[in-house]
Order: structure tokens, then sequence, then C-alpha cells
């Protein structure tokens, strides 16, 4: 029995230490799990906006080349002499920051972000005269909006982050509108200055006086 009793102190001692240690383990474990997390979650940030933005500009230059083949509006038309080229590194430059967005990415995000693309595809096809179809144009256009928006609501779920369910337009996508609009409109007006100029009263050409006789010497 005095055995016992001395062996319980050391048995306290024991379990409390084990208790220590397991407690101890878990706590750094979370922050370990925590400070993973937390570069992961960086990591996608970095891939999914990288991402987002050579879309973006992939988007801006199809929008210029194809306002230069009649569809759509842009203040900056582009020929596609000068603008295919462009597309062409850009869709390389997609495809290195479509990598980052397979290996990071979760799967709606990875689902997202392939339809975006290939809407995207279809408004170069307009731009390098693929395809021809107003109506389709407008199709795609709006599909491409509709996309994006996907894409960033998948991407901000995947981030825990929370941003609303309605997504504003793209900046791309708001100037052209409003440039489309400016410029009907500027069309109207001088539409309407030319009508204006033709209905005036007609103005007289000034008629010359004859001019008069040389006076004769008197004699």
């Amino acid at each position: 029995m005095p055995y016992v009793v001395q062996l319980l102190p050391l048995l306290g001692v024991a379990v409390g230490a084990v208790v220590t240690y397991v407690v101890t383990a878990q706590v750094v474990r979370a922050r370990w799990l925590r400070e993973r997390d937390a570069r992961w979650d960086q990591a996608r940030l970095d891939a999914y906006a990288a991402y987002a933005n050579i879309i973006k500009q992939y988007i801006q230059v199809a929008i210029r080349i194809a306002a230069g083949r009649g569809f759509g509006a842009s203040d900056k038309p582009l020929s596609p002499e000068e603008g295919l080229p462009m597309l062409a590194e850009l869709d390389a430059e997609r495809n290195s920051r479509w990598e980052a967005v397979l290996l990071l990415g979760d799967p709606d995000t990875i689902a997202a972000a392939r339809r975006w693309h290939e809407c995207v595809w279809k408004l170069e096809w307009f731009a390098n005269g693929s395809l021809n179809s107003r109506a389709m144009w407008d199709e795609m256009w709006q599909q491409a909006a509709r996309d994006r928006a996907r894409f960033y609501e998948c991407a901000r779920r995947s981030l825990g982050i929370g941003g609303g369910d309605a997504m504003p337009e793209s900046g791309w996508q708001r100037k052209s509108v409003v440039w489309q609009q400016l410029r009907e409109r500027d069309r109207a007006a001088l539409a309407d200055e030319k009508a204006e100029e033709g209905e005036g009263p007609a103005v007289p050409e000034p008629q010359s006086r004859p001019s008069p006789e040389p006076s004769r010497p008197t004699k």
C-alpha cells in the first residue's frame, strides 16, 4: 500500500506530461494547417487573378479586331494583320496561366474557367473572319459576360470570400457598351445637323455690280 501511495504522484506527473504533449501537438498541428491553407489560398488567389487578367486582355484585343470587321463597337479598332499576332501571344500566355488553375483550383472553378476561355475562342473566330453572323456575335458577347461572372463566383467560393451574388459588368464590357451608345447618338446628331443645313433658306450669291464707264475727256 505505501508503494501505491508513492506511485500516485508519479502517475499524476506522467499523465499530466502526456496530456500536455497531446494538447501542444494538436495546437502546433492546427497552426501548421492554418498556415498551409493560407499559403495555398494565396497561391490560388494569384492563379485566379492572373488567369482572369490574361483572359480580359485576350477579349479586349479580339473585340478591337472584330470592331474593325463591323462587329460590336470599339474606339480603338485593330486590323487583323496587327491584332491576330497579339492574340496568338496572349493565347500562349493563357495556356501557361491555365496550368496553375488546373493545379490549384477546385473542380467548379476549373470548369467555369474552361467554359469562359472556350467562349472567348469564339470571339476570336469572329475576329479572324471564321464566323460572320451578327446574331451569333451578340450571343457570344453576352455568353462571355455570363461565363466571366460564373468564374468569379466559383473563385470566390473556392477562396471562402464573400462578395455578393451580383457580378458587375467588366471594364471592357461597359466601355464597349458606352462607346456604342455614344457613337449611335453622335451619328444621329450629325444626321440631324446635316438635315437642318439642307432645309435652311438658300443664301443668295453676291451679285457683282457693273463697273462704271470711264469718263470721257471734255474738249
